[in-house]
């Protein structure tokens, strides 16, 4: 039957001309005949697309039919895939016919000009020149219209008229009407031939070629216009057309053949049959275009996989599906999707892979030689490698015109390690490039179009470039980057003028490759919409394309084949705009794999090219390439960069790496070795600099160092201590005549030509900047030409003078700075990278920038289109960006070309080089207050990296509020700090944090308070007397010491940061007194038995039953809670027994029960816990008598059965040894002692003589002690001998004799028996350094020696002690207390401090609680009231607040206490650091009145404030609060009548006084202010009133919102604690909107700001000439993008209720929901959510419905009480999976 049908029709397809006229022939196609007239233009038919009588059955059905429609004349749609063959199919049809043919391209670009006429301007006037359609329309021309699913909407409608009725306007006032009217007009005698009625040609027919939408992307096709066409389904491939077309002659055994290409077909409709029914297995098909080149690489090379060369033009590999993510390398299942993984089961299926005889491998043919044969070709010779094969396939192709045969290599060896070019090598050759690199040549030399795809710095553009030189394209090649904006006329033509100022159109730089014959390098083709890329279709399948101005690009056979028939010239062909490709014209392309920013792999543009995956280097590879590449860097270096690379790689699969794009590029490798080279020590910096770690996210950062350390530990050449190359402290700038050097670099200074360019700028030397000028100083030397400096705004980039253009730079060998180039779309800055790395860049005219260019010189094509420019080889750019990344507006430039640049990271100065900065801009500010704003600043940016804030305080605000300071010096530095922070005022959140850590340094951030000094009570001391005298007397006492060494074992802990759910409040926010912090202790906190303070300024405070809250500095507000739980066994008893004690030396504080067997040291920071057992001692002997033996006993038996005198248990001590790292241990009455060394891990046991008991022991200094015995008996020991390990000996103790002295009271007192603390302080007493002997006595303020405390010589008693001069005594003097019947040890807890001060807590009737701080060196006593006197307190509320722990405070403050403050029925423990030092104090008040602004001229010291007031009449009182009238809209200032007014009295308003409460009518008027004094004038009556109507408006506005004031303060209950975490989601989901509504340039535009590349056309008259910033149109066929859809699912049930005061897990989970209703508040556009809550009743208990978020307090707050009610009453029960389930199906 097949044949019977093949044979009529072709028996139907002769054409014949009959008829009488010359000018009439007939076409039959089977039964359908119809008379075509000869083409006036024959020039415009097209030829070769095929030939009629050996046309395909398939084929000549649709010829059959599109002559059907051309009879009638109807017009056509031909619809399918994608792939040449509608294109070629409309083409051939034409030529059947005999029939001209206008071909438009139809894309986004496409103008209403493009459709109907377009001026030009020739000899100074403006002329209409007609486009295709009009031209088809007027000459009965057919016009194809490709790609109509393209064509914005308000496009093709200018076509409707035209297509359906043959008529249409033209802008030069012409009027197009169909045949028949024209005709009917004509012979009704109307005069035609002046009008300007043009007839449409009956011939004239439109076939319109499109995709079918919405399967493939584009825009549907508008009703009208598709009720237009006829349409007709075309595959993209006919079966007998592919089969009968292929050459099997020559191809071996021609059935294994023809079977191989019959699979390869069946193969292929099974994928575009998978394409049509699911979208997910891949969104490519193969196309007639496609399955042809695979045919002719299938027949050309017989021993290779079919499968692989199938993945060439089926990148199914790379494409993306609708799962979004690509694949891996692997194509074994499990390691790629499903999807894809189902296709390359395919390929095994119809054994097209790994099955083809004699096949096994991938890229089993190599390169063996490329030689030059005849004029403008070469032959290119395949090596088959695969083991038993000597196949060697030769292919004859086109090269380079005019190739020298010098350029290219006659080697007929195969081997890898030769390189196939005779010039200097540019290419380090690797396995996988030597394959890739055959592939790309096996490609072009079939007449492929290579694409090759591979990640960023996989040397893509080198083996590109490669390619090139081997085929002799080394001078003619033309490298094309494109860029997003590009349209597609920017591809392929540009318009211009000549100096007369007619226009003129010029090929782009594609198309001038293409005709002169050279390789087209299109690099990016990724970033380029695929809707643009997309006109160059018929060019990379057909060499054909039609351009705007009626020009045509002809495939050189068809061109030549119209030349020859039409017997024209060549110039003729060129006057009739028909251009000629050259056959040597080659393109190939670079691209980035397709990801969710740049998805381009579409079918369109996927039947363009052959690709080929460019896989990133393996490690062994770039060690190799390095190693070739700096033969002398050491071996150790560049295996160390190597496995960077590889470790990188690896970290990729991290869950905390997930969509980072952390890696090494080939680029940075070698960047950073040949930086090692000179300086192994950088290579860490370089390393980091590389990755901008300081950018990273701090997990980030964490991986990334890790993988550094493991890499760099192993090799010590690397070490950043390493010697060389100027080390890495400070070091001095010097700069010559002739050399500039900083530390050990120097180099030598360039002679510029123009002196006037170089840069004159202000510059401070401060430590960083002089490191930065090294590192770009060690950059130059060692061969780095371009620079990319990125960092936060304000760090001084600018001051470097940037007045040079690029050109003449390049030109002149200057160095050219490029500012903000963030700021520039990614596309248009990715340019430089052909320009900075490849050495060529296209200019818009035309002209070409080279590196090797030579002189300047005429290229090619002539005129300005080729003359090339050569790049002076001094020529260095330095490129200065912001950071990426939220809050900076500007595009990621780092990400996408930063690796071609040697980056440095400009980060805010550290510390000490912007205080050195500073120090130049306010040399007369104070430097305790530089150094606060220094610290203040970087707080802020701290939180920065943190998420508590988005906004990057920079050293350029920093500086600019110094200079203000420096400028006027009394101003409040609150204020000028408002400079700064004014930005952030209507940001509640932001200011608050902000407000937090400013206040945390003493600065006020509001000016509110009454500023007044409440400093303690302050009077002299009591009379210092003479007490007693100590002196050396009698023989030195040995006491044993035995030494035992402590094991220490490492726990973890559980560490729980937290935010304080109080407020912490600094004290001297509004007022100065001693205390500096204060806050509260968590309310779930137990009794709190014991606080210190650690070596950083951490406050630690041990509370029941064993859990140690650790508040943080500088502000206190984040702590840490140790919940120790799981020691208590270990420690036997908890209570009153526990204690906690500092060790500063070693940053930990120790835990332990006095009578436990364990010792607990804390370390907050890491954090971990070290329990220490102490190893067993030798005990007291028995008796005195005994021998040698002694009993063992642990520790904390040591001291059982001592007792008093009573027979009670005597107490235990546990003191700190001066030196912060040991530990002393004694019972009262014992006649031994313990001191446990942490640091040494050693613990001594000291055995006392016989017959001494310990009553007290005092370690004043690290060993020279106090002790005191039970009978009174002081001695002075020096415990020196108390050092290192296994230390066993004596210890030497000099007996002390009291004599006293004065009156005869005094002298039985006995000052050794009544002291109870003992220190050695050391003071400054005027000039004077002094180191006194301090004690707190009973019934004294505080008793010193009056000599420095010092040793004493045990061999030489007589003498005493040492330092004294001639007088071996030591004077008492002691201030005895008139109420010496008081003891102090009834009083409450006392401490000495480092300074000498006695800090005591005491109460009395008269002054109430207060701290007692008694400076004997200045003889000063100090009361520091904690309450009123009870006689103040009289008609208030008590307050009681009582202290019960004191400690010494490391850090900012003196001490810090621990007690208890009442207010009515509520109390409270509350945590005070206390400054009590008087010296301190008198600067620190000094710096808080300027901080203030007190004190300042003319205010406060005898001037008045300088303000603009209004003179009102004081006798007029506020009578009483009123609202008053209504706002008329007009301004009212003073008077008491109108609402909302400025300086009145009474009425609700502003500036005024005496009103309810403010109104703000935002009317733009000035607010007039009354003065302070005037607003006080107000009787307590009329405030009374005032407040009391203000509360009622307030209730009134809560009502208005359905809550009390109960509600609302219960609803903040619920906040505060989450605000922090509000912010930082709201900071997250604002930097996702502001990277989704990026706008970009929109084109084609009739209004906005002229664009460049369209001046020509707005000369001749075009609208739509402008651009401007917009959001960009979804592209066609894209999918709708929705709000995210989230819905939380709850539990409510019983046990969250019933739990809740265990863990407060219902409290936490309604936390949560407040902070998911405060963040997502404003972002309903984006995300749409519910919240379900589930319990025993059910699963679905709707809290909050989708798209109905709670829109106020009163809302969200009846959600979190319907929470809480619901877990309250509720049944028991669990629903957990089904309100799972449920959750997963409803979303």
């Amino acid at each position: 039957m097949r044949a019977r049908t093949m044979h009529l029709i072709r028996k139907a397809a002769l054409l014949s001309a009959t008829g009488d006229h010359d000018d009439v022939r007939k076409v039959e196609i089977g039964d359908v005949q119809m008379n075509v007239g000869v083409p006036i233009n024959p020039h415009l038919v097209p030829v070769n697309f095929g030939k009629a009588e050996e046309e395909d059955e398939e084929t000549l059905h649709h010829l059959r039919w599109m002559l059907q429609k051309f009879q009638l004349g109807q017009d056509m749609f031909l619809i399918g895939g994608p792939g040449p063959r509608r294109r070629r199919l409309a083409l051939h049809f034409c030529e059947v016919v005999g029939m001209e043919a206008e071909f438009l391209r139809i894309t986004r670009d496409t103008t209403e000009s493009d459709l109907k006429t377009r001026r030009e301007i020739s000899g100074g006037t403006a002329s209409w020149h007609d486009q295709a359609p009009v031209r088809a329309a007027i000459h009965g021309r057919v016009l194809i219209l490709d790609g109509i699913e393209r064509a914005e909407r308000n496009v093709l409608p200018t076509l409707n008229n035209l297509l359906e009725n043959r008529e249409m306007s033209l802008d030069d006032g012409r009027f197009l009407m169909r045949a028949a009217r024209y005709d009917a007009l004509k012979e009704e005698g109307a005069d035609l031939a002046g009008s300007k009625m043009i007839r449409v040609h009956p011939r004239f027919c439109v076939i319109a070629l499109g995709l079918p939408i919405p399967r493939y992307r584009g825009y549907p096709l508008d009703p009208p216009l598709r009720s237009r066409f006829q349409a007709r389904a075309i595959d993209p491939f006919s079966v007998e057309g592919v089969v009968e077309g292929v050459e099997l002659r020559g191809a071996g055994d021609a059935a294994v053949m023809q079977k191989r290409v019959n699979a390869l077909l069946s193969f292929a409709q099974t994928v575009n049959l998978l394409r049509a029914e699911d979208a997910d297995v891949t969104q490519l098909e193969l196309n007639e275009a496609s399955l042809s080149a695979i045919v002719k690489h299938m027949v050309k090379f017989q021993g290779s996989d079919v499968g692989n060369v199938v993945r060439r033009y089926l990148p199914y590999i790379l494409a993306r599906t609708t799962a979004g993510r690509r694949s891996g390398k692997s194509e074994e299942e499990g390691e790629m999707e499903p999807s894809k993984y189902r296709i390359s089961k395919l390929l095994k299926e119809f054994k097209l892979s790994g099955e083809a005889a004699g096949t096994s491998t991938f890229g089993s043919y190599v390169v063996k030689g490329i030689a030059p044969c005849a004029e403008d070709k070469i032959i290119v010779s395949f090596a088959n490698t695969q083991a038993g094969k000597n196949e060697v396939v030769e292919i004859e192709t086109w090269g380079a015109p005019h190739c020298s045969p010098s350029s290219l290599s006659s080697s007929s060896s195969s081997s890898s390690s030769q390189p196939l070019l005779s010039e200097k090598k540019v290419f380090i050759e690797t396995e996988a490039t030597r394959r890739i690199f055959a592939d790309v040549l096996q490609d072009l030399a079939l007449g492929a179009n290579p694409c090759v795809v591979g990640e960023k710095g996989t040397g893509k553009s080198a083996l590109v470039l490669r390619v090139s030189n081997a085929m002799g394209y080394g001078d003619r090649r033309k490298i094309i980057h494109l860029y997003k904006d590009m349209s597609a006329r920017d591809l392929l033509v540009r318009r211009s003028t000549n100096s007369k100022g007619d226009t003129s159109w010029e090929l782009a730089p594609l198309l001038q490759a293409a005709q002169q014959g050279e390789m087209a390098i299109l690099d990016g083709v990724h970033r380029i919409p695929p809707e643009t890329l997309a006109v160059l279709e018929p060019l990379m399948q057909d060499r054909m394309i039609s351009l705007p101005n009626g020009w045509q690009l002809l495939r050189s056979d068809r061109w030549e084949a119209i030349m020859e028939e039409q017997g024209l010239g060549e110039d003729e062909m060129h006057a009739l705009g028909l251009l000629r490709v050259h056959p040597s014209f080659r393109v190939v392309a670079i691209a980035a794999p397709p990801s969710a920013e740049h998805d381009w792999l579409t079918t369109e543009n996927a039947s363009m090219f052959s690709f080929h995956r460019l896989e990133p280097l393996e490690e062994e590879v770039n060690e190799a390439v390095l190693r070739e590449m700096f033969p002398d860097a050491a071996p150790e270096l560049v295996h160390a960069a190597a496995a960077m690379a590889r470790e990188f790689e690896k970290l990729k699969g991290e869950p905390v790496l997930e969509g980072s794009s952390i890696s090494l590029s080939l680029r940075q490798l070698i960047r950073i070795v040949r930086r090692s080279s000179s300086y192994p020590q950088d290579f860490v910096p370089a390393l980091e600099r590389s990755m901008m770690m300081p950018f990273l996210p701090h997990s980030i950062q964490e991986s990334v160092l890790r993988v550094i350390s493991k890499v760099t530990s192993s090799v010590p050449l690397l070490s950043p201590q390493s010697s060389g190359g100027g080390g890495g402290g400070d070091f001095e700038l010097q700069v010559g005549e002739e050399r500039v050097k900083i530390g050990e670099v120097e180099m030598e200074r360039g002679e510029p030509r123009t002196r006037s360019l170089v840069p004159d700028v202000v510059f401070h030397d401060i430590p960083q900047h002089r490191r930065i000028l090294q590192d770009l100083m060690k950059d130059l030397i060692s061969g780095e030409k371009h620079i990319l400096l990125i960092g936060n705004q304000g760090w001084g980039r600018t001051r470097s003078w940037t007045g040079c253009w690029v050109y003449f730079g390049l030109r002149e060998g200057r160095v050219i700075m490029i500012d903000e180039a963030d700021k520039a779309p990614l596309e248009v800055v990715c340019i430089l990278k052909g320009l900075l790395e490849d050495g060529s860049m296209i200019l818009s005219d035309g002209r070409r920038l080279e590196r090797n260019g030579g002189r300047e010189r005429e290229g090619n094509g002539g005129g300005a289109g080729g003359v090339v420019i050569p790049i002076h080889p001094n020529f260095r750019a330095i490129v200065l960006a912001n950071r990426p990344g939220f809050p900076f507006l500007g595009n990621d430039f780092f990400h996408e070309c930063g690796d071609i640049f040697s980056c440095h990271v400009i980060d805010n100065p550290d510390r000490d080089s912007e205080l050195a900065l500073l120090r130049h801009y306010g040399p007369d500010v104070d430097e305790v207050l530089l150094r606060k704003l220094v610290s203040i600043f970087s707080d802020l940016r701290r939180a920065i990296e943190e998420g508590k804030l988005s906004y990057p305080y920079s050293t350029r605000e920093l500086v600019n509020l110094v200079v203000h300071l420096q400028r006027y010096p009394d101003d409040p530095v609150n204020s000028v700090l408002d400079n700064v922070l004014s930005f952030d005022k209507h940001d509640k959140l932001a200011l608050l944090a902000v407000k937090r850590i400013i206040e945390s340094h003493g600065i006020p951030v509001s000016a509110a308070g009454d500023k007044a000094v409440r400093l303690g009570e302050e009077r002299p001391l009591p009379e210092l007397r003479p007490l007693a005298s100590w002196h050396a007397e009698g023989k030195a006492i040995s006491s044993s010491v035995r030494a035992k060494s402590m094991d220490l074992h490492d726990f973890s802990v559980v560490r729980d940061q937290l935010s304080s759910s109080t407020t912490t409040a600094h004290e001297r926010l509004t007022s100065f007194s001693e205390r500096l912090w204060t806050w509260s202790l968590p309310s779930k906190a137990g009794s709190a038995f014991a606080v210190c303070s650690s070596s950083d300024g951490a406050v630690h405070v041990l509370c029941a039953p064993l859990v140690i809250y650790t508040f943080l500095p500088p502000d206190f507000v984040s702590f840490y809670r140790f919940d120790l739980s799981d020691f208590i066994s270990l420690l036997s008893s908890l209570g009153s027994s526990m204690r906690m004690y500092p060790l500063p030396a070693l940053g930990s504080v120790a835990l332990l029960n006095l009578r436990g067997d364990l010792v607990l040291l804390l370390d907050h920071k890491t954090p971990k816990v070290m329990v220490c057992k102490i190893p067993k001692v030798k005990g007291p002997s028995s008796s005195s008598s005994s021998s040698e033996q002694e009993d063992q006993v642990s520790w904390s038996n040591f001291f059982e059965g001592k007792r008093g005198g009573d027979g009670k248990q005597s107490k235990t001590v546990c003191k700190v040894v001066p030196g912060g790292h040991s530990l002393l241990l004694y019972t009262v009455g014992s006649d031994s002692f313990l001191v446990l060394d942490f640091q040494e891990r050693t613990s001594f046991s000291v055995q006392l003589p016989s017959g001494m008991r310990i009553n007290e022991l005092f370690p004043m200094q690290s060993s020279h002690w106090i002790l005191r015995d039970d009978n009174g008996n002081v001695l002075y020991g020096d415990l020196s001998g108390l050092t290192g390990k296994e230390r066993q000996g004596e210890l030497l103790w000099m007996p002390i004799v009291e004599e006293a002295e004065g009156e005869k009271e005094v002298q039985t007192s006995g000052v050794a028996k009544s002291i109870r603390s003992a220190e050695s302080c050391q003071r400054k007493v005027g000039e004077e350094e002094q180191n006194r002997l301090v004690l707190a006595c009973d019934r004294s303020f505080a008793t010193i020696s009056d000599r420095p405390l010092s040793s004493v010589d045990f061999h030489t008693p007589s003498l005493g002690f040492i330092g004294v001069g001639g007088d071996h005594s030591m004077q008492l003097l002691s201030s005895p207390r008139e109420d010496g019947s008081q003891p102090q040890q009834e009083l409450g807890p006392l401490v000495i401090l480092s300074n000498g001060n006695i800090v005591s807590y005491r109460e009395d009737p008269k002054v109430g609680a207060h701290l007692e701080v008694v400076d004997a060196f200045r003889r000063r006593v100090k009361t520091i009231r904690l309450q009123p006197s009870s006689q103040e307190e009289e008609g208030k509320e008590r307050r009681k607040e009582v202290v019960e722990l004191i400690s010494r405070m490391e850090g900012e403050g003196d001490l810090v206490t621990v007690g208890t403050v009442t207010e009515g029925r509520r109390s409270e423990q509350r945590v005070t650091i206390w400054k009590v030092s008087a010296e301190e104090l008198q600067l620190e008040l000094a710096q808080w009145r300027k901080l203030m602004g007190l004190g300042r001229r003319g205010e406060g010291e005898g001037g008045g404030k300088i303000r603009l007031t209004r003179n009102w009449d004081k006798k007029q009182q506020a009578s009483g609060p009123k609202h008053g009238k209504a706002p008329d809209g007009k301004r009212h200032a003073g008077g008491n009548t109108w609402a909302g007014g400025t300086g009145g009295r009474d009425t609700a308003g502003l500036g005024g006084k005496g009103g309810p409460y403010r109104l703000d009518l935002d009317d733009g008027n000035e607010i007039m202010q009354i003065s302070d004094e005037e607003k006080q004038n107000i009787s307590e009556e009329a405030k009374e009133a005032a407040r009391k109507m203000g509360q009622e408006e307030l209730q009134k506005t809560l009502k208005q919102i359905g809550m009390s004031e109960f509600e609302s303060a219960a609803y903040d209950k619920f906040l505060q604690p989450v605000e922090h975490d509000i912010r930082h989601m709201r900071l997250l989901l604002e930097r996702v909107e502001a990277r989704q509504k990026e706008r970009e340039w929109l084109k084609l535009q009739p209004f906005g700001e002229l664009d460049d590349s369209r001046l020509i056309d707005g000369v001749v008259g075009e609208r739509l000439v402008y651009r401007r910033r917009g959001d960009k149109a979804p592209e066609p066929g894209s999918p709708q993008k929705l709000p995210k859809r989230f819905m939380f699912v709850l539990d409510v049930s019983a046990s969250m209720y019933r739990f809740n005061s265990w863990d407060r897990r219902l409290e936490r989970c309604c936390q949560m929901v407040t902070m998911l209703m405060e963040a997502l508040h404003g972002f309903q556009h984006k995300i749409s959510w519910s919240v379900v809550g589930h319990s025993g009743d059910g699963p679905d208990h709707r809290l909050i419905e989708f798209d109905e978020p709670p829109t106020d307090k009163a809302q969200r707050l009846r959600i979190v009480q319907t929470m809480w009610a619901h877990a309250q009453y509720c049944y028991t029960g669990d629903h957990t999976l089904a309100a799972t389930q449920m959750a997963m199906e409803e979303r």
